[in-house]
């Protein structure tokens, strides 16, 4: 089988833009030398006109069958959820998520957004759009990488942290009463942390081998 045409969309954190020189600009690099020619990727800031960057999606919806999203940080706590609302004005959506330490982004007022993305409150609720999501995080350092809610769908947690703050934060801050519990995959990593995670190649490998699977499978 054959593999399906994608529009791969990453979309950076905070002070992150699409001239950067981040992790996610490799991760974009490499994949646009590995997916099929009929894949188009962008990398795209977080606070990027989505209203427009939807309709441009809208327009090129009959050169590729599948949307998919690589977001970090703000990226997936602001970018992704706004991008995702913008899509369901055209019943559109996202076919598969990836989330690298996602943070919410409460409000509009940068001091308050701040303070509350610090702290380890709250679930990074994906729009009923998204249809499938992987989770990348860290529990060592603040912010801290939420957990990601994709529906009713299990969503597969890959989590680096110190044993002690895996104990903490992997696995027991999920709603016991969700009807789908997650996959979780606890990776033991003194050093890695909010900064540096993006950079991360061991999530970047497992990405593309992940998206290789969606575009022939889907």
């Amino acid at each position: 089988m054959g593999k399906q045409t994608a529009r791969i969309t990453l979309i950076g954190g905070f002070t992150q833009d699409e001239n950067a020189s981040i992790g996610l600009a490799k991760l974009a690099e490499r994949l646009t030398r590995f997916v099929s020619p009929s894949c188009n990727v962008l990398l795209k800031a977080w606070n990027t006109d989505w209203k427009s960057y939807a309709g441009g999606l809208e327009r090129d919806c009959t050169l590729y069958a599948l949307h998919i999203v690589i977001a970090y940080s703000w990226g997936a706590g602001h970018g992704l959820k706004k991008l995702a609302h913008a899509l369901d004005r055209f019943d559109r959506g996202v076919n598969q998520a990836y989330i690298i330490d996602g943070v919410v982004r409460y409000c509009d007022y940068f001091i308050v957004g701040n303070v509350l993305s610090l702290m380890r409150v709250g679930k990074l609720k994906l729009a009923d759009n998204v249809r499938e999501a992987m989770s990348f995080r860290q529990v060592n350092d603040r912010p801290p990488g939420r957990v990601v809610m994709c529906g009713d769908v299990a969503v597969h947690e890959v989590v680096f942290g110190t044993n002690s703050n895996m104990r903490k934060h992997a696995g027991r801050d999920w709603p016991l009463h969700h009807p789908v519990l997650p996959i979780i995959d606890r990776v033991t990593d003194t050093l890695i942390s909010h900064a540096t995670i993006d950079d991360e190649h061991t999530i970047h490998s497992a990405i593309e081998q992940h998206i290789e699977h969606v575009l022939t499978e889907s």
